[in-house]
């Protein structure tokens, strides 16, 4: 009975180490498109975006095997309870396919999740495209994008707040350094 009950958990683990090795997250966030870069730009050109203003973003390619996928996208500001709507596509192949509207939150940044179907784990393999139509009646609604998170097996998209990017925070404290640097120079 013992062998038995080792034997199941260490299936059990098994299935699961294998699932967490094929988690993966791909982020797209600024300095990329119109994505919001620190919280405080989110009400202002040319974050905070209307009708006529839609774009769109490609995530990097997951390898897979995939068994699960789901688009998280953070937005700003989405009144979708006072009749706002601001669709999210995404594209299997050359199909441009409607995933759903923002759910949002009035006045925060939320995350809003669309699970992706199979037909998807293709597209996230090269490189998923991903499209908003902002205010899709036209009504005076405005909208800002925090991130875009795809995420697969599991994996969670993280905070739905946007935060500099790593890489641009490090150049820029490089940058200040070094122009400490040379101001000190200069002084001596």
């Amino acid at each position: 009975m013992y062998h038995l009950k080792t034997i199941a958990t260490a299936a059990v683990l098994a299935v699961a180490a294998g699932t967490a090795a094929n988690a993966a997250v791909d982020t797209i966030q600024a300095p990329t498109g119109f994505f919001v870069p620190t919280v405080g730009d989110e009400n202002f050109s040319p974050y905070r975006r209307g009708a006529s203003e839609d774009w769109g973003w490609t995530h990097g390619a997951i390898a897979g095997p995939i068994t699960s996928a789901s688009l998280n996208i953070s937005a700003h500001d989405v009144d979708a309870a006072d009749g706002e709507v601001d669709n999210i596509y995404a594209y299997d192949g050359m199909t441009r396919v409607l995933l759903g509207s923002l759910a949002g939150a009035n006045g925060v940044f939320a995350f809003t999740e669309f699970v992706l179907g199979a037909n998807f784990y293709d597209d996230i393999a090269t490189g998923l495209i991903v499209e908003i139509d902002i205010d899709v009646n036209n009504d005076g609604w405005l909208v800002a994008l925090g991130k875009s998170t795809l995420t697969t097996d599991g994996s969670g998209p993280g905070n739905p707040t946007p935060t500099v990017p790593l890489p641009a925070a490090g150049w820029m404290l490089i940058a200040g350094v070094g122009g400490l640097a040379a101001m000190r120079r200069k002084k001596g």
